[in-house]
C-alpha cells in the first residue's frame, strides 16, 4: 500500500499535464501512486499521460468516457490503494516537498483531514481575494467547528484538502456526479463536518494555475445565470447535508451568510430581468425548504441579512448606494480587484 494516491482528473490540458506530472514525478517522498484520469481528451492529454505511465511504474492511467470532472476525480477513487488520498488539478503543479510534509503531519497529528495552503501561478496574477484564501494558519479542530469552515481559509478548491482514504470510504464520501462544476465546494461541505480530527497548515504546497484559455472556471466566468443556478443547487444539497448531520440550524446564521456570499455576486451581476428573478425565485425556494418561517423571521431582523432577504424573498428594490454596497462588497470577495481598488471601493461603500 502506496503512503499517498494522488488522483489527477485529465481533460485537455496537453499543454499544461507535462508541468504537472513532473512536478509529482520530482517528489521529495517518494512513496506514492498518481492516478491520472483521462476524461475523454480529443487534444493529445491522454498520450501525455501514458508515456509518463511508461517511463515511471508510479503512474497509472485509466482511460474514460467524458463525464465530468467528478465523475473522473470518482473514477480515481475507486481504485485508490494509498494510505492517504489528495487531488491535483491536471494544470497545477505540486512543490517538492509537498508529500513529505503532508506524510509528516498525519504522523504527527493522526488527523482525518490536512489542509494546507497554495500559491497562485504565475505570482502576479494573484489577487488580494485569491492570495487571502490560499494562505492559512496554524489550527486544530479535534471536533467539528464553524471556525474551520468560514474563517480558516480551508475552502475553496480541494486540492487543498488530503485525507486518510479509510476516513473517506468510511463515510462513503464521493464527488457528486450531478454538479457540473464548483464540485469541490460540495465535497468540502461534506468532508469537514465529519471528520474528527482536522489539521491546517501554514505551507503552501500546490502552485495554483490562476487562468487557463480553455479550462471550465475560464468558460464558465460569464456564464452569470447558468453559474446561478448551479450555485443554488449547491447550496441546496450542502443545506440538505448538513440538516441531515443535525448541524443546520446549530450553525445557521454562519452558513446562511456564506450562502449568501456565494450566491449574491451572480444574483447582482446578471443584467437581464428575467433571468435574475429566476435566480432569486429559485433561491428562495431553497431558503423556504429549509428554514422554518421562525428562522426566517428572525433572520430578516438582521442588519446583515436584511437588504439580500428584501431583495430575494420580495423582490424589494433597494437604493442606489444599497445596492452598489451590496454589489462591490460581494464582488470584492468573489472576483479579482487591486489592493487600491479594493480599498477605494471600501471607502465610498461605507459612507
Amino acid at each position: 500500500m502506496p503512503a499517498f494516491s494522488i488522483i489527477i482528473p485529465v481533460y485537455n490540458v496537453a499543454e499544461c499535464l507535462p508541468s504537472c506530472l513532473e512536478s509529482v514525478r520530482n517528489q521529495s517522498f517518494t512513496d506514492f501512486e498518481a492516478i491520472c484520469i483521462d476524461d475523454g481528451s480529443t487534444d493529445g492529454s491522454g498520450k501525455v499521460a501514458d508515456d509518463m505511465a511508461a517511463i515511471d511504474q508510479r503512474f497509472t492511467v485509466v482511460h474514460k468516457a467524458n463525464g465530468g470532472v467528478s465523475s473522473a476525480k470518482n473514477a480515481g477513487l475507486d481504485i485508490a490503494r494509498g494510505e492517504h488520498v489528495c487531488f491535483l488539478d491536471s494544470d497545477d503543479m505540486i512543490r517538492p516537498n509537498a508529500l513529505q510534509r503532508l506524510h509528516d503531519a498525519f504522523r504527527e497529528t493522526e488527523a482525518d483531514v490536512i489542509v494546507h495552503g497554495g500559491a497562485p501561478y504565475p505570482e502576479h496574477a494573484g489577487s488580494v481575494w485569491l492570495n487571502e484564501v490560499l494562505t492559512t494558519q496554524p489550527a486544530e479542530f479535534d471536533a467539528f467547528s464553524p471556525d474551520l469552515m468560514f474563517r480558516s481559509n480551508a475552502t475553496p478548491f480541494a486540492w487543498r484538502t488530503a485525507c486518510k482514504r479509510s476516513f473517506l470510504d468510511e463515510h462513503h464520501l464521493r464527488y457528486d456526479e450531478a454538479i457540473p462544476f464548483g464540485e469541490d465546494t460540495v465535497f468540502q461541505f461534506a468532508v469537514y463536518p465529519r471528520s474528527s480530527h482536522t489539521t491546517v497548515i501554514p505551507d503552501k504546497l500546490v502552485d495554483y494555475r490562476v487562468v487557463r484559455n480553455g479550462s471550465f472556471m475560464f468558460q464558465n466566468k460569464t456564464q452569470l445565470f447558468k453559474r446561478a443556478l448551479v450555485h443554488i443547487e449547491e447550496v441546496d444539497i450542502i443545506f440538505a447535508d448538513w440538516n441531515d448531520l443535525g448541524i443546520f440550524h446549530q450553525h445557521l446564521d454562519d452558513l446562511f451568510a456564506w450562502s449568501i456570499e456565494f450566491m449574491l455576486p451572480s444574483i447582482l451581476l446578471c443584467t437581464d430581468d428575467t433571468e435574475q428573478a429566476r435566480i432569486r425565485e429559485t433561491l428562495a425556494e431553497v431558503w423556504k425548504q429549509h428554514l422554518s418561517d421562525t428562522e426566517l423571521a428572525t433572520l430578516r431582523t438582521n442588519r446583515r441579512f436584511r437588504p439580500v432577504m428584501q431583495l430575494v424573498l420580495d423582490g424589494a428594490d433597494i437604493s442606489p448606494l444599497r445596492f452598489k454596497a451590496i454589489l462591490f462588497r460581494s464582488y470584492m470577495r468573489a472576483h479579482s480587484l487591486s489592493y487600491a481598488l479594493k480599498r477605494t471601493i471600501e471607502s465610498i461603500t461605507s459612507t
